[in-house]
Order: structure tokens, then sequence, then C-alpha cells
């Protein structure tokens, strides 16, 4: 997919930022952490869409736009009334600053509905420049970090972290496990471009997957490194790349063992990549008490961002001091309800089904290796580009059924 130039216009210009701002979300301000990068562009492009839409008619949604629409209508009211609930009757204290996020958060996904059923066609092509750009951008910063141990003021994590793992990358995000989880969501929403159209996956492409393996054994993150061999195998490991394969393979193994190998900390980086220690358990512990908060608020929920209070109220000894759920669904679960949980799991389920009719397998594949991936990051409520990547399956899809559309007619 190549940049045409009649595209570089206002509309898109604002919807490259507005992507791109997904990814630096409280990293990048002006003046005042307050005045993030990402709020100021989304206001932009709520107002440039409001001024252009005054001068359509009527502005149609596809299905599956309407039923993500209605999902998130329905769990931002839902989260609401939990928020004011738990804040009444409980004594939960919801930070002004998240209430202010989670409006956000409903609106970028209304933003960016509104964009693809605008057209769906300009949508990818952004999509997909925007997606090279953030994955560049994130890799240069996440080997500054390797080198210099140098973070963002964001990056809570270090702050806190022994020196031994300060040369770990978060790039623009709180943690290591956010920016792999949000690197290899970008990753397989720029293979699933490809695949759509059937386009030859360009060299770029391959250099950020070695960059996403690498820092995904750096910052110990193994569900993410998993995630990322699984998908090589399933990709591309057949006959016709076989012998390219093995000499990536080898001269690449010979290069990373060399200098791996001299990495003053390479013990603890093979001690990270096993089941022991506490990890395994705390998650265990995690998911359990974030089961037993059903009996807690009957299944309705604590409210916005209310999943890290539920776990400091606990302070219990084996959950570590680890206040998020590292589960996107079990912290739907512990904010919004039981209905939200149930009616999310139902929404991705019909949208399995409907893809598995129309034929369109790569996207049943990213929908769901999606809740997987989100796993690593700790808390995804505010994690802002894992909704893109939610919205632009949907994307892919209206755009390459409007593609077939066309050419089924210029075939008449």
């Amino acid at each position: 997919m190549k940049i045409n130039l009649k595209l570089i216009n206002l509309h898109n210009l604002i919807l490259f930022l507005l992507l791109i701002s997904t990814f630096t979300g409280a990293a990048i301000y002006l003046y005042i952490p307050q005045l993030q990068f990402f709020r100021v562009i989304l206001i932009v492009s709520a107002l440039y869409l409001f001024i252009n839409l005054i001068n359509k008619k009527k502005l149609v949604f596809d299905n599956l736009s309407k039923l993500l629409f209605l999902w998130f209508t329905l769990y931002f009211i839902l989260t609401l009334i939990a928020t004011i609930m738990s804040n009444i009757l409980l004594g939960y204290n919801t930070k002004i600053n998240d209430i202010v996020n989670f409006f956000i958060l409903y609106f970028l996904v209304i933003i960016l509905l509104v964009y693809i059923n605008l057209n769906s066609e300009l949508f990818v092509t952004v999509l997909y420049n925007s997606l090279k750009f953030a994955l560049l951008l994130m890799s240069i910063i996440a080997f500054i970090e390797f080198f210099t141990h140098w973070h963002f003021s964001n990056a809570v994590f270090f702050k806190h972290a022994p020196h031994y793992i300060q040369y770990q990358a978060s790039t623009f995000f709180g943690n290591p496990n956010d920016f792999m989880a949000v690197y290899t969501m970008a990753l397989i929403l720029l293979l699933g471009i490809y695949k759509i159209n059937k386009y030859t996956i360009t060299i770029d492409f391959y250099i950020f997957y070695i960059i996403g393996i690498f820092f995904s054994f750096i910052n110990n993150s193994r569900l993410t490194m998993l995630v990322l061999f699984f998908n090589f195998f399933i990709f591309f490991f057949n006959k016709r790349n076989l012998i390219k394969i093995l000499f990536i393979f080898i001269f690449g193994a010979i290069l990373f063992i060399n200098f791996i190998t001299k990495f003053e900390y390479f013990n603890y980086l093979i001690k990270g990549l096993t089941l022991q220690g506490n990890s395994v358990s705390i998650r265990e512990n995690l998911y359990e008490f974030g089961l037993y908060s059903i009996e807690e608020n009957y299944g309705l929920g604590f409210g916005i961002n209310a999943s890290s209070q539920y776990y400091s109220s606990l302070n219990n000894y084996f959950l570590k001091g680890i206040i998020n759920p590292h589960n996107y669904l079990l912290e739907i679960l512990i904010n919004s309800g039981v209905f939200a949980f149930f009616t999310y799991i139902l929404v991705n389920l019909l949208l399995v089904w409907f893809f598995f009719k129309k034929g369109f397998y790569m996207l049943i594949y990213m929908i769901s290796i999606y809740p997987i991936i989100l796993l690593s990051s700790s808390s995804s409520l505010f994690l802002w580009f894992h909704y893109v990547y939610l919205v632009s399956i949907i994307a892919l899809y209206k755009y390459k059924k409007e593609y077939n559309e066309k050419s089924s007619k210029h075939s008449i």
C-alpha cells in the first residue's frame, strides 16, 4: 500500500495524528501533563468531524459499527452507574482524571467509528502509514532506553524498579508490559492489512518483527514472546520461505548470542523466561480475587478504574502489592459488572461468527488473539491503542467488503 499524494489532506493529517497520539498517550504533553497531545488531537478531530458532518445529510453506520457502538454505549452507562453507586455506598473515591479519561475513551471509539464509516479506504490507508511510523518511533525510543537507561516521566515502573532492570524499555507507556502489548498488537494489525489486501510483506515489517521479539526477551514479556513466535509459525513458516527463514535464523542467532551473552544481566533474562518465581502465582491470585469481586458488589461492578482500589483494599500478602488485574476481561468484570462482562464476550463471539460466515479468517485470528495479548498489559482500560486495534478490525472488514463489491460490479 503506497501513499497516494491526493490523500494527503487535512482529513487524513488529523486522522494520522489521532492514531499516532493513541501510542504517545500521557507521555507527550504541552506545558502541563493534563494537556496531553492525545487529548488535544482528540478534541481537534471531534471538532473537524462535527463541522464536516453538518454539511452531510446522513452518516450511515454499517451493522458491525452499530454493534460496537451499542456495546460501548452500554458499557459506558453501566460503568458510570457503578461509579456513582460505589462512591456513595462503598466509600470509593474515583479520581477526576479517571472520569475524564473514561469519557475520552468513549468519544475516541465514536470518533474512530465515524472515520471508518466516512471512508474506510482512507482510514485503512492512513492506518497503514501510522502503524509503520509508530513502530519505527517506538523501536528507536526502545533502543535509546536500552542503551542509556533514560525513560519518559510517565514510566512509573522505573521509579520503583531496581537498577539492574533500568535497561528495559517502556517507550510511551507506564511499564514494559504495556509497551510490548501495544507493539505486538501494532505488528499483528499491520500484518492484517498485508494479508487482507494480499500485499507482499515489505522488509521493514520483518525488521520490526525481529525488534519485537528482541524486546519481548529484554523486557521479560513471556506472553508477547510466545504470541510473536506462534504468529511467526502460522504465517511465515512454510516450504517456500524455509531456506530464507533458516538463513535468517542462523545469522540472527549468531549475532544475538554473541551480543546477549556479553550482556551484564543475561542470567537474569534467562531466569525470567521460566515459570519460576511469584509471577504466575500472583496472577492466579489476581484472577481469583477478581472473581470474588462479584460477591462484594453483587455483580454490578465498582466503577471507573476501580480495580486498583479493589485490590488495594484487600491488602492481601499473596498479591505482593500488585493492584492491576493484568487481564482486560477481568478489568471489565471488576469495574463494570457481570452484564458488561458477558455482553462484551457475546459481541466478540458475534464478530467471530460473522467473519467466519464471510470467510474472513485473518480477522477471526486478529480478534481471537486480541484478549490474549492484553493479558500482558497490567491495566488495559486507558491503553488507548487497543481500542484502535478493535475498531480497525471492523474497518478492515468494511474496506474489503466494499472493495469486493466494486470489483464484482466492474467484472459484470
